[in-house]
């Protein structure tokens, strides 16, 4: 009774035990869930029970607890240890996988003190609730249809497991080197040489694609110079501001400045929606990093020698190779290896693997494509007759 009597009187504590029953309830489907919370938290504020400050910082509160610590990800509990990780995994969700700002909006619309703030532009309240009406019913439309969606750590782990898992990799051998080389050489030169980085977003990247060569890695922290930086920012925008090659120039920027990493996280990663070019490259920038890095540190706790094994880059290329879908003039491809029928790198040439590398920007591959990648075919000793008959082949 005392216990009763204590919710009953105090409608916040009400609000946060039942927010948190929801969440928790096995009953409900994730996007029935929110929409519950979503509701009841709307119409306490609808009809003034508790402040929207109150509600928003319960919400948040409560969300964020069951999201980062009392998920049945067991994985992100493992490798999720940073509590700022925590927080930008929960804003990303928050954000783009349940409409959090399309809700906000809806119930700072309805706020008394809102409403009072907006009536000089003669907004009355009635038509200040239709629109705060609509933007929710929209809100709950997004969450039910999940246009948009990135699947938990332990699904990604577990379709990674499903292809290989590290400690099953033994060293990689020169020939298999060689094509892994080349690979990164066409896709992102900058990959062996990013040590600690992931994505775009980091020195070790920017000091690269400055260069635009082969930096050594000892030197790679101390090679920027504040006018090279200057310089380098001036032609980007001046690339970018060129109105005539505009889609051009953001073409070369956007596959230009893709990491493997960023393509295999949203790879593995994105569920649903993989046309939300916004939601993706932002899951791509964020996640690249989360997941790889802390999923590095896990790993190499979890198996305690990978001495005998390939290096970490190694095994994630791996992956890539066995997830990355490509487009052989017009036809489609899940994998790189596919059009080969085959899962394993050694049963190719270095002249079929590299037919599968084009594959990836599934551009029309002919002999004029390949003469684009001259200094490919030279480096890698390519063999030029051996490449132009699996072209006809596969042009049959």
């Amino acid at each position: 009774m005392e216990l009763e009597g204590l919710l009953n009187g105090n409608p916040i504590l009400l609000y946060f035990v039942g927010i948190f029953y929801i969440l928790i309830n096995e009953n409900f489907e994730k996007s029935q869930k929110i929409i519950v919370v979503y509701m009841l938290s709307y119409c306490l504020r609808l009809f003034d029970i508790i402040e929207f400050k109150t509600i928003i910082i319960v919400l948040n509160i409560v969300a964020f607890l069951y999201l980062e610590f009392l998920t049945k990800d067991n994985i992100k509990n493992k490798i999720l240890n940073n509590i700022w990780d925590k927080i930008k995994d929960y804003i990303y969700k928050i954000i783009f996988e349940f409409s959090g700002v399309y809700f906000l909006i809806s119930i700072t619309i309805i706020s008394y003190n809102f409403v009072q703030q907006i009536q000089f532009f003669s907004i009355n309240i009635l038509i200040a609730n239709i629109i705060s009406i609509i933007l929710i019913m929209y809100t709950f439309n997004n969450v039910i249809s999940e246009k948009y969606a990135t699947l938990a750590f332990s699904q990604i782990k577990k379709k990674m497991d499903n292809i290989t898992i590290w400690t099953k990799i033994p060293k990689i051998s020169e020939e298999n080197k060689e094509k892994l080389n080349m690979l990164v050489d066409i896709e992102d030169k900058s990959y062996f040489i990013r040590e600690s980085s992931y994505n775009f977003l980091s020195l070790e990247f920017f000091t690269y694609k400055m260069y635009k060569k082969t930096v050594k890695k000892e030197n790679i922290k101390y090679n920027l110079k504040r006018k090279q930086i200057i310089n380098y920012i001036k032609k980007f925008f001046r690339d970018l501001l060129d109105i005539e090659n505009f889609f051009q120039k953001i073409s070369k920027y956007v596959r230009g400045y893709s990491t493997i990493e960023m393509q295999l996280i949203r790879t593995l990663g994105i569920q649903y929606g993989y046309n939300f070019v916004i939601y993706r490259k932002i899951y791509e920038l964020m996640y690249s990093k989360m997941f790889f890095k802390n999923l590095l540190k896990y790993m190499n706790k979890a198996y305690l020698n990978t001495k005998g094994c390939c290096t970490f880059k190694e095994y994630l290329l791996n992956i890539y190779i066995n997830v990355a879908s490509i487009r052989i003039n017009d036809k489609d491809f899940k994998y790189m290896l596919q059009i080969w029928n085959t899962k394993k790198l050694e049963d190719v040439s270095k002249e079929q693997f590299l037919i599968s590398i084009l594959g990836l920007s599934r551009r029309k591959i002919d002999n004029e494509i390949i003469y684009n990648y001259g200094s490919i075919i030279e480096k890698y000793n390519i063999d030029i007759e051996k490449l132009n008959e699996i072209i006809r082949n596969i042009n049959v």
